[in-house]
């Protein structure tokens, strides 16, 4: 700001000694010209006046010229002063500024080191929170690979089980379908053989109610002989005995020829084949109709 000051002072000075000396040069000239001209126009002037004016106009310039001088150094010391001053209170800002920045500055700076330690100290506590997290999730990932080589073998071992199981049901269902079709082989022969037996007894049943039908038809003709033989036996008692006595032994040899002799004893024989019959056309009537 001083070499500021300086060089307007220097500029002012010399704006007003160039000033003053073209002034000087230009009064000077225009006097000799004055003089020129009077001295050609009137001879009657003497050279005592001329200097006498001469000196007269070139104080009157270098008066002139000396307080124009005094009034730019004024002007020009009052230009340094108010630079002075206004350098001086712009220095004090500047110095208040930078003091302004500099506590900013400093109180940055403390609270980035401290941001800087606390972030570090925290990278330093993760770091090593990190480091027992790995080992435990490296320890986990280990025991979990064995746990499945572990259920992998047993996997295995139980897919090759259920081969063997599957290899022996299939044979069971290969017997039991055999078995299955031995069953039904014999429960379709027995279920005929049911059949054959029903039709038997059902022509049984028909021959035995034929035989019934006959001795119904016997006893109501031998009923009648019986009333006729009464009537006459009124007269000849001798002769209704012994009509009698024939009658029943035709009823007796009727009854020999229609049923056959079983020496009126039970056989146990024909009632398990005739419960044997009974189940097995339940069985297949039941198979047939629910299967």
């Amino acid at each position: 700001m001083k070499k500021l000051a300086l060089i307007v002072l220097c500029s002012g000075f010399s704006t007003s000694f160039f000033g003053f000396n073209t002034d000087a040069f230009a009064s000077v000239a225009n006097s000799e010209v004055k003089v020129t001209k009077a001295s050609e126009t009137s001879d009657s002037t003497t050279a005592s006046n001329e200097l006498t004016n001469r000196q007269t106009e070139i104080e009157a310039a270098f008066k002139l010229a000396q307080q124009q001088f005094e009034t730019r150094q004024k002007q020009i010391a009052q230009d340094i002063a108010e630079a002075q001053k206004y350098s001086q209170k712009r220095q004090e800002d500047l110095h208040n500024d930078f003091a302004v920045i500099q506590d900013q500055l400093d109180q940055t700076h403390n609270d980035f080191q401290n941001h800087f330690n606390e972030v570090n100290n925290r990278i330093q506590t993760d770091h090593s929170t990190i480091e027992d997290q790995w080992a435990q999730t490296q320890k986990q990932l280990n025991q979990v690979r064995a746990d499945l080589k572990q259920k992998i073998a047993e996997a295995e071992k139980l897919q090759e089980q259920l081969k063997s199981d599957r290899s022996t049901l299939d044979q069971s269902i290969s017997k039991a379908k055999s078995s299955a079709q031995r069953v039904k082989g014999q429960f379709t022969e027995g279920a005929e053989n049911a059949e054959a037996a029903v039709s038997d007894v059902q022509n049984r049943t028909g021959d035995i109610e034929g035989s019934i039908n006959r001795i119904k038809a016997v006893l109501d003709s031998a009923g009648d002989d019986l009333s006729a033989d009464g009537k006459e036996g009124e007269k000849t008692p001798t002769t209704l005995s012994a009509t009698s006595k024939k009658t029943d032994d035709q009823q007796q040899n009727i009854q020999v020829k229609e049923y056959p002799k079983t020496n009126d004893q039970a056989n146990p024989s024909l009632s398990l084949i005739g419960f044997g019959i009974i189940g097995s056309i339940f069985f297949y009537y039941t198979r047939k109709y629910y299967k």
